[in-house]
């Protein structure tokens, strides 16, 4: 055989050109294999349904492909919306920022959110309350696509979270309840790297990152690394990060928790001044930060809402009236307790410490006018030294409704 290769009739060329075809053609399917996995992993890797995030639909491709012939549609137009059976279609009122109907998620048997329905408006600060485990939290992670709904919908700026995250999040920003930092990268660094996962143009990059970290006071700072951060620079950062982009949502989970007052005062500030231009969810269990920087309240309870409104509504609602507080004569505390009584048969008394008396009128017994008359004129005859009214507190009003809620659910 070997001389049959070397004999002079046969091309010198052959075997060679034939190997090097062979191995043209295993290059090729090497490269063909290395392209199809490579789309294949990606594609499962989008649909397959995972712990955190969003599975994208089996068609999303073909969907992909329709987009770009139809071109993208305008924010305030009306687009389809999936809700559990994908059957359902809603239009998008232009002014709703964050719109979620009927928005359920179960874990393993136990509803986080239990078909919770609302709207919030651009301008709008809605402070989210609840006890530990009704859903706030949830909400906020379903909203930005760390988790996905059981059933029912929601859509930020138009963008329905099902369908289309990858467009949410280029309108949403969220301050998470920890600090999410690297100790090696500065505050500048930090603010650069989230800049370009939002696709700012290059050239307005240090624009961008000064304007923010002067917008919430980190711009002589911008050169610390996080670890020189005290516990308030940080929260100042993780709200500066969910700015980057102006988003038209901000989620602020908890955003002053574990500060002390004079740094919470001043975040509160600074929260303030992001509240143009944008819709706001802030989740919080302190009722002061609550009622300060919000401007209308709901409360959730086992994953419902159970009521929503402004601070002037929810307390007319569900407070227990005015409170009324004197300070009698330690000779007089009887005599004060009937000339109060007298005035306001419904009054309850709430408490009695210290030498206070408090009581707790029916708002519809009560003429502010009339009350502060009538305690200039007599409250010197019957012993009473000092005397204030108020109205109910938020935390009252939240206690009232969740412990009616939880009352309800031993019921049924």
């Amino acid at each position: 055989m070997a001389a049959y290769f070397l004999s002079p009739g046969f091309p010198a060329m052959t075997f060679t050109n034939a190997f090097q075809t062979e191995m043209l053609q295993i290059y090729a399917w090497l490269l063909a294999e290395t392209i199809f996995y490579a789309f294949l992993t990606t594609y499962i890797e989008r649909v397959w349904p995972k712990e955190h995030g969003v599975a994208e639909s089996p068609l999303y491709p073909i969907y992909g492909i329709i987009s770009l012939f139809k071109g993208k549609k305008h924010e305030n137009e009306s687009i389809p919306l999936l809700s559990g059976s994908h059957e359902a279609s809603a239009p998008q009122d232009p002014n709703v920022v964050v719109q979620v109907r009927d928005l359920k998620k179960h874990f393993s048997g136990k509803k986080a959110l239990d078909g919770l329905t609302l709207d919030i408006p651009m301008g709008e600060c809605l402070g989210l309350l609840g006890p530990n485990g009704a859903g706030k939290s949830t909400l906020a992670h379903l909203l930005c696509g760390l988790s996905e709904p059981t059933s029912g919908y929601a859509t930020v700026s138009g963008y329905d979270i099902r369908t289309d995250m990858a467009s949410v999040r280029t309108v949403l920003g969220l301050c998470p309840q920890h600090e999410i930092v690297w100790d090696d990268l500065t505050v500048a660094e930090h603010l650069l790297f989230y800049l370009r996962l939002k696709n700012v143009p290059s050239n307005y990059e240090q624009y961008e990152c000064d304007r923010i970290l002067s917008s919430v006071g980190l711009f002589y700072d911008k050169d610390k690394k996080s670890t020189q951060l005290s516990g308030g620079m940080k929260r100042r950062l993780s709200i500066a990060i969910s700015l980057v982009g102006n988003p038209k949502c901000l989620i602020l989970d908890e955003p002053t928790t574990g500060l002390d007052p004079d740094t919470r005062r001043s975040v509160w500030d600074m929260i303030q001044t992001q509240k143009a231009g944008r819709a706001i969810i802030l989740t919080t269990h302190n009722m002061e930060e609550a009622d300060t920087l919000s401007t209308r309240i709901a409360i959730v309870s086992r994953g419902n809402l159970v009521c929503i409104g402004n601070q002037l509504e929810l307390k007319k609602r569900y407070g227990k009236g005015y409170k009324l507080s004197i300070n009698p004569r330690l000779d007089s505390t009887e005599q004060a307790k009937e000339y109060v009584m007298r005035l306001f048969p419904a009054a309850t008394v709430d408490t009695i410490s210290a030498g206070t008396l408090s009581f707790y009128i029916p708002t519809s017994d009560v003429d502010i006018s009339g009350l502060f008359q009538e305690m200039t004129l007599n409250k010197d005859k019957h012993g009473i030294v000092e005397w204030g009214v108020s109205q109910a507190s938020l935390e009252e009003v939240f206690i009232k409704v969740v412990e009616t809620d939880e009352m309800d659910e031993q019921t049924n």
